[in-house]
């Protein structure tokens, strides 16, 4: 078998299955049993993630809101630009009054 043709699994699935008591529920996934008994045996491991791939369900919750709304100011922004209507400029408009009294608040 070629390099390119063995499978890749994510290394937090093999640490899930080393840690398991019972392999063979794993099989349903399409793993075969050789190589659920070959993670089992090489145990538990360390390896580099990146944060975001550790955030919690109310944090991926938050980003998702965040980007979102990012999302939606860009559409607005393309509406605006590529459509200009007087109900875009009216938006425009409103946004910057809005942000011009949120900054005076703050003062």
């Amino acid at each position: 078998m070629e390099r390119s043709e063995y499978r890749r699994y994510d290394p937090r699935l093999k640490n899930l299955v080393a840690a398991s008591d019972d392999i063979r529920k794993f099989l349903k996934f399409g793993i075969s049993l050789s190589t659920l008994r070959e993670w089992k045996k090489n145990g538990v491991r360390e390896f580099f993630t990146i944060p975001e791939l550790e955030l919690s369900t109310s944090e991926l919750i938050a980003e998702n809101m965040t980007l979102k709304a990012k999302l939606a100011a860009v559409q607005r922004f393309k509406t605006f630009c590529i459509n200009p209507s007087e109900y875009s400029a009216d938006l425009l408009y409103n946004g910057l009054n809005r942000r011009l009294a949120m900054n005076q608040d703050i003062k």
